[in-house]
C-alpha cells in the first residue's frame, strides 16, 4: 500500500506517489489539497472549536493557575493558542479523511510544520519525517523584536529628556501610527516601548520627554529546561509545551508593564497606546498595566476580527476606523468593552492632497485603450497577502491562485503596466511565493503605489479600502476557502468581484478600457469610503479624536 506524503510544495513529490500538498494552487490528479477535503461547514466547526479551547486550555474550573501577581499569562498567550489550536485540529481532520479508506498506511512528512506529526501521534498512525519541518508559518513569534543598532542609539537621544513619572505609555510604533504618536508626545512625558526609527524620529524633531524601552530587554534567556522537551501527542500537549518554554518571559513582559503606571497627580493614572495587544509580548506587558490600574487604547489598524469567539481585545477603548467596525466590533467584543470610530489619519492625510475631486492616477488617466499616452506609472496593482492561520479556511490555494490570475492577465496584456504588492508579513508568515515572470514586483508604499496605479487588485485587505477612498475602482478575488465574516470590501458592493482567470480579465479590461465604467466604479468606492471612515475628509479628526480619548482616560 501506497504511504501518503504530506509535502509543503508540489515539488517535493515525485509523480507516481500519491499526497496532499499544502502550497498548491487547486487540487490535481493525486494532489490533493485543502479544498479537496474542507468545506464551509468543516472550516467554521474548527474555527470554533479552537477558539473555545484557546480560551479555556489554561483554567481549572473556576480557577486560573497562569495568574502572577494579578495577570493571567494564559490570556496573554491567547493569541498564539488559538494559531496552535487551528493548525493542529485541522491536520487531525485532514489526517483522519486521507486515511479513512487506507487503514494502517503509513505517513510521509516532507518539509510541514510540526502540528502534522502531533496529528499522527494523536490518532495513532505511523510517521516519518522524511525532510525537516519548517518553522511554523506564524504572523508573528512570541519574542519581543530586537532593534538595530541604529534604533538603539536613536533611543539613547530620544531618551535624555526622560520624565520618570509618564504616564503615557505608547507601544510599538509602526509607520502608520507615526502622527498619532507624534501628537500625543506633545506636552506630555512618555514612555515609548519598542518604537520604530519614524518614532524616535519625531520625538527627537518635538523634543518629547521619553523613555525609550524595549520589550526584549526584559525577556529572560529561555533555556531548554524551561518546559520539558517531549514530543506532544495531543493538540493541548502541543500548546502546553508552547506555553511554558515562554512562560518566564510573559511574566518579565507582564511586570514590565506594572512597572510602567505611575503615579501622577491626583486621580491620574497610566494609559497605554497600542498599535495591536494580541501578540504575547504586547499582550502581557498590558495585561500588566492593567493590573496596576492603567489602562489601554489599541488603534484597530485594519479590520481584526472573523467571528465573535475570536481573539478578543484586552483594551478600555478600541478605537475603530468608522462606524461599521466599531458596530461590529460593539457584538463581537468582550463585555464592558467601549468601542469607538475616531477615523483613519494616515487617509484623512491621502484624501486632503487630492483634493475635493480626489485625484487622478499620477501622470492623468490617459487617453488611449492601452492606458499608456500620459498614463500613470501602473494600470493594475495587485496588493498580495500570505496564509494567516487565525482562519481553518486560509489557505495557501487561495493567495496562489490570485498571483496566477494576474501572471496570466499580465501575460496575455503585455501592454498593460502591472505590478505585484506583496505583504511586509509574507516571509514571516513562511508563504511560498511562486516566480513572478510577467507581472513587476515592488515594494513601495502602499498608499503611493495606490496613486499611480489606475486599478487596484486585492484578495482581502484593507488596501481595498484604501484604494477606495483615494477613488481607484477595486477588484476582489474570491477566496477558496471559508474565513468568516466580515468582508468589508464584499460587503461595500463596490468592487467586481472575480473568481476565475477569465473574470479577472474580463473585469480589468473593461474598468481600463471603458472611462464611463471607470468612473462609475470609482465614484462607488467614494461613496463607501465616506461612510466606512469616520472624518475622512476632515483633516487632524482621528489625531483629535484619539487625543480626547486618551486624556478622558487619565
Amino acid at each position: 500500500m501506497k504511504p501518503w506524503v504530506i509535502a509543503r510544495s508540489a515539488d517535493m513529490v515525485d509523480p507516481a506517489e500519491r499526497a496532499f500538498v499544502e502550497h498548491i494552487d487547486g487540487p490535481a490528479p493525486d494532489r490533493l489539497t485543502y479544498s479537496s477535503l474542507l468545506d464551509k461547514a468543516d472550516c467554521e466547526a474548527l474555527d470554533r472549536r479552537a477558539y473555545a479551547e484557546a480560551r479555556t486550555w489554561y483554567l481549572r474550573g473556576e480557577s486560573d493557575p497562569t495568574v502572577v501577581d494579578g495577570v493571567s499569562l494564559g490570556q496573554a498567550f491567547e493569541y498564539h493558542a488559538t494559531i496552535h489550536f487551528i493548525r493542529q485540529y485541522r491536520a487531525e481532520v485532514l489526517l483522519h479523511r486521507l486515511l479513512a479508506d487506507t487503514k494502517g498506511a503509513q505517513v510521509l512528512l516532507r518539509g510541514v510544520g510540526e502540528e502534522w506529526a502531533v496529528a499522527a501521534r494523536a490518532l495513532g498512525v505511523a510517521a516519518v519525517v522524511e525532510r525537516p519541518e519548517v518553522p511554523p508559518s506564524l504572523m508573528a513569534g512570541t519574542h519581543a523584536p530586537v532593534p538595530i543598532r541604529s534604533q538603539r542609539a536613536m533611543g539613547r537621544l530620544a531618551g535624555w529628556r526622560r520624565d520618570r513619572n509618564a504616564r503615557l505609555v505608547l507601544v510599538e510604533g509602526p509607520n502608520w501610527a507615526v502622527p498619532y504618536h507624534a501628537a500625543l508626545m506633545r506636552g506630555t512625558g512618555t514612555h515609548l516601548i519598542g518604537p520604530g526609527r519614524r518614532v524616535l524620529m519625531a520625538a527627537l524633531r518635538g523634543r518629547a520627554h521619553t523613555d525609550v524601552a524595549w520589550l526584549c530587554d526584559v525577556e529572560p534567556i529561555l533555556g531548554r529546561d524551561a518546559a520539558p522537551d517531549l514530543p506532544p501527542d495531543s493538540a493541548r500537549m502541543a500548546v502546553e509545551i508552547a506555553f511554558g518554554r515562554v512562560r518566564p518571559a510573559l511574566s518579565a513582559w507582564a511586570s514590565a508593564g506594572r512597572r510602567a503606571v505611575h503615579g501622577g497627580a491626583a486621580g491620574e493614572r497610566g494609559v497605554a497606546v497600542a498599535t495591536q495587544d494580541v501578540l504575547p509580548p504586547n499582550r502581557a506587558f498590558l495585561l500588566g498595566m492593567k493590573a496596576a490600574g492603567g489602562k489601554v487604547v489599541t488603534i484597530e489598524h485594519g479590520i481584526s476580527g472573523i467571528y465573535v469567539e475570536q481573539v478578543h481585545s484586552i483594551a478600555d477603548i478600541l478605537a475603530a476606523w468608522g462606524e461599521p467596525q466599531a458596530e461590529y466590533h460593539r457584538g463581537a467584543g468582550p463585555q464592558g468593552l467601549r468601542v469607538e470610530a475616531i477615523g483613519n489619519q494616515r487617509l484623512e492625510a491621502a484624501v486632503a492632497a487630492a483634493g475635493p475631486g480626489g485625484s487622478e492616477p499620477e501622470g492623468g488617466q490617459g487617453g488611449g485603450a492601452d492606458g499608456r499616452e500620459g498614463g500613470p506609472a501602473w494600470d493594475l496593482v495587485f496588493f498580495g497577502q500570505p496564509t494567516g492561520n487565525l482562519a481553518a479556511g486560509d489557505w495557501p490555494e487561495t493567495h496562489l491562485r490570485a498571483l496566477r490570475f494576474v501572471e496570466e492577465y499580465a501575460a496575455g496584456h503585455p501592454n498593460r503596466r502591472v505590478a505585484v504588492k506583496l505583504h511586509p508579513a509574507t516571509k514571516a508568515y513562511g508563504f511560498a511565493i511562486p516566480p513572478i515572470d510577467h507581472a513587476s514586483l515592488v515594494n513601495e508604499d502602499s498608499i503611493d503605489l495606490i496613486r499611480s496605479s489606475r486599478v487596484v487588485a486585492i484578495v482581502q485587505s484593507t488596501t481595498g479600502l484604501e484604494a477606495m477612498a483615494l477613488g481607484r475602482p477595486v477588484m476582489q478575488i474570491k477566496t477558496v476557502g471559508y474565513v468568516g465574516h466580515p468582508d468589508f470590501v464584499s460587503l461595500s458592493g463596490a468592487g467586481a468581484v472575480a473568481d476565475t482567470a477569465a473574470d479577472f480579465t474580463e473585469q480589468a479590461e473593461r474598468l481600463l478600457s471603458s472611462r464611463a465604467d471607470y468612473d462609475s466604479a470609482s465614484e462607488s468606492g467614494r461613496r463607501y469610503s465616506r461612510l466606512f471612515v469616520t472624518g475622512l475628509h476632515e483633516p487632524g479628526f482621528a489625531v483629535a479624536r484619539l487625543n480626547e480619548l486618551v486624556r478622558s482616560l487619565m
